[in-house]
């Protein structure tokens, strides 16, 4: 059995946390299946997305940005900068992106 992801995106990408934007070099993910058995039924979908960047790079939580069309912002993070030099973070759509999401 083997592991499949589309790459929705690899470039360079403009997070907005305050006061200043970050744009760096980005993957972002869908969320799969197998991602999302390991959160609480219901928060987060396979709308959502994981970021894959740099481990010298901190996004702090609540960052959004655009990505197809659509706003993310940053909820989690997971620091593997000591084993892999790279942070890993979990953005959830925002259906309303002057609020929160649903």
């Amino acid at each position: 059995m083997g592991f499949m992801a589309r790459v929705f995106a690899q470039g360079q990408t403009t997070f907005q946390p305050p006061p200043d934007p970050i744009t760096v070099i980005a993957t972002i993910l869908p969320m799969t299946a197998y991602d999302l058995q390991h959160y609480e039924g219901g928060a987060y979908t396979t709308e959502d997305v994981k970021v894959i960047v740099p481990g010298r790079v901190a996004l702090p939580l609540q960052t959004r940005f655009e990505h197809g069309g659509a706003t993310f912002e940053i909820r989690e993070e997971r620091d593997y900068e000591a084993v892999a030099d790279l942070r890993r973070y979990v953005a959830k759509r925002l259906r309303d992106p002057g609020g929160d999401a649903p």
